[in-house]
């Protein structure tokens, strides 16, 4: 291996028995892999960022290495959708982690039909809520006693309109309004100053079928509020009044709700610790918005940074690498890609078996094979650069 890893970038070596195959590829690193699926060796042309002529390479890269990067992502995002919104019960019995992966593992299997065969509009979370509030209306028994009603799911019911109100005494600041007639619907964004109206500004769509779960987020930006349903950009109303006089949000209508919570943005630079360390099915959520100066993200440990993820407007790219005694590595360069600024932004990095899995919105853009691999002492988050933080679970 030492030997090998001294060769040129591009070097193969192969063997082959019957229907298996074996090969080592030298890429940042070297890839070994094995398989029965493809028993005859063959190269397809790929291109690598070569940092001293800060150009592409052209080189030949087996087959079935480049099959298994097509489709590893699989296995990966699926490991990466249950380890979601796993559920935290403690057993001593040996056998119940297995019992507990298997039946998460159900349930977004059964999301991945709702929605892509029966065009269903779920995400993974309301889809198992829906799933638990199921169960729990057919099996499950009430609470003895008067204790604290159980929050609700947020839906709208059978309606013609609810309103979201950002109010300063009597004025209204943002009057976020969906309305629903004949079978269709659509939104309005209004503000109201001295008992006076604004003109309405409509977007003749609505993300909120009735009876469905949703969420929305608003972001408070200087110039405007940028307004999310179930993580996506919507709609945005320019301030048309002083939004740090805004003291009272307003719910109307018959809306179930099952959360309600503010998000102030976290300063920059931050850090955090990484409790207990990293691990395979780590999830790291970053979500905010990116200025053209861009940002980095360090996943530290004591004598170095195991992954390093930046960026970068300027030169349109994304620069991946790791610091290992005291020098930096070489670099992994990738198109820029769904990255824009001034727009929120969700990133999520999924810790696999084989390194760093790194999605936005939602979107899987960039992978990281591992460089230093004791995961466990990886354990500090260090977030710097122009960016807006409004939340990070690590």
């Amino acid at each position: 291996m030492g030997e090998f890893q001294k060769l040129q970038r591009g070097s193969t070596e192969v063997l082959s028995e019957g229907e298996k195959l074996l090969v080592r590829w030298r890429d940042n690193s070297v890839v070994t892999v094995a398989s029965n699926v493809e028993d005859v060796y063959s190269e397809v042309p790929v291109k690598r960022w070569n940092k001293e002529r800060k150009a592409y390479d052209y080189l030949q890269q087996p087959q079935i290495i480049h099959s298994y990067n097509q489709q590893m992502g699989g296995v990966d995002l699926h490991d990466l959708q249950v380890s979601c919104y796993h559920s935290t019960i403690r057993s001593k019995k040996w056998w119940w982690p297995i019992y507990a992966w298997t039946l998460h593992s159900a349930v977004v299997n059964s999301w991945l039909f709702h929605r892509d065969v029966m065009n269903g509009d779920y995400d993974l979370l309301g889809f198992q809520r829906v799933v638990a509030q199921s169960l729990l209306k057919k099996f499950g028994t009430a609470p003895k006693g008067h204790g604290r009603p159980s929050s609700m799911l947020a839906a709208v019911t059978d309606i013609h309109r609810f309103h979201v109100d950002l109010q300063y005494g009597s004025d209204i600041a943002l009057h976020f309004n969906p309305r629903y007639y004949k079978g269709s619907g659509h939104v309005v964004h209004n503000t109201l100053q001295s008992n006076t109206w604004g003109d309405e500004e409509n977007v003749f769509q609505t993300p909120f079928p009735r009876g469905h779960l949703f969420a929305l987020q608003i972001l408070v930006t200087l110039s405007s509020y940028k307004i999310s349903t179930n993580g996506e950009l919507f709609s945005e109303f320019k301030h048309h009044m002083n939004f740090s006089d805004v003291d009272t949000i307003c719910i109307g209508g018959k809306v179930k709700l099952s959360l309600f919570a503010f998000q102030y943005l976290t300063k920059v630079p931050y850090k955090n610790i990484i409790d207990g360390g990293l691990r395979t099915g780590k999830v790291i959520i970053i979500e905010g918005v990116i200025n053209p100066k861009g940002m980095e993200i360090f996943l530290r440990h004591k004598t170095g940074i195991a992954f390093y993820y930046n960026p970068r407007f300027d030169e349109n790219v994304v620069v991946c690498n790791s610091y290992e005694d005291g020098k930096w590595g070489e670099e992994e360069i990738d198109e820029l890609t769904p990255i824009e600024t001034g727009e929120p932004l969700q990133i999520t990095i999924f810790c696999s078996h084989h390194g760093y899995e790194v999605f936005v919105n939602g979107q899987q853009t960039h992978t990281y094979s591992h460089r230093f691999t004791n995961l466990e002492e990886i354990d500090v988050l260090d977030i710097r650069g122009d960016v807006q933080l409004r939340f990070v679970e690590a």
